[in-house]
């Protein structure tokens, strides 16, 4: 993504809605999926819109194997974000975010927690 000339883009953090969530982490990518119609697979099949690609960082939890972020401890999916904007998740490939500006985006049951 493109920064605001700062270096630093603002996050969005995707929770998907309760599902199999059987497959990998790549499943959210999936335009076919059972998550279609998400963040992750608007990017990965190319119809996110330009603003999007280039303008923000995207970070999306996935609960895999449980049907509900609900039966993961909150304070889990805090420290991935937490971890996202750390030094250790620069080194790990994270882009320099803006912690300013992190959003949330829940889709169905992703929306309740």
């Amino acid at each position: 993504p493109k920064s605001n000339g700062g270096g630093k883009v603002p996050l969005i953090v995707v929770l998907h809605g309760a599902g199999l969530n059987d497959g990998d982490v790549w499943s959210l990518a999936d335009p076919r999926g059972e998550h279609a119609g998400l963040i992750p697979s608007l990017l990965a099949s190319g119809k996110a819109p330009q603003e999007l690609k280039e303008g923000f960082a995207v970070l999306a939890p996935y609960s895999k194997g449980k049907r509900s972020f609900y039966e993961e401890p909150r304070s889990r999916m805090i420290k991935f974000v937490e971890w996202a904007l750390s030094d250790a998740g620069r080194q790990a490939g994270c882009p320099v975010v803006d912690s300013s500006r992190v959003f949330l985006f829940g889709f169905s049951d992703g929306a309740t927690v």
